[in-house]
């Protein structure tokens, strides 16, 4: 589950979550998932932000033989060349720091879909 929280002024405090369909380790799609809650709430607009947090939980460990869905479509399953790179990039972050590399869109995630 996806967690989205936004402070206003004078600490006025709402949450939205949103529950995955699919178990991801994409941060990707965390990104697309709380944006999209954010862009859903029209009645934010314009009005000072004290705090704006993203949440995660009911983790899982599963395998990569995990139960699919019967009526899945093949575009909402994971693509492994996604999970491969996200995978190198855990592991660079891993060995150098969190700083080490990003994707492109980070530097500014408001610009468009990454």
């Amino acid at each position: 589950m996806v967690t989205l929280k936004m402070r206003f002024f004078p600490f006025e405090t709402h949450t939205r979550s949103h529950s995955l369909k699919v178990p991801t380790a994409d941060e990707q799609d965390v990104f697309r998932v709380a944006r999209s809650m954010l862009a859903a709430e029209a009645t934010w607009a314009g009005r000072p932000v004290r705090l704006i947090g993203v949440g995660l939980s009911g983790w899982s460990q599963t395998s990569s033989s995990a139960q699919l869905d019967l009526f899945e479509t093949a575009d909402a399953r994971p693509n492994p060349a996604e999970n491969t790179l996200t995978e190198t990039l855990d592991a660079i972050r891993h060995r150098f720091g969190a700083e080490a590399i990003q994707r492109g869109p980070a530097f500014n995630p408001l610009a468009g879909d990454p």
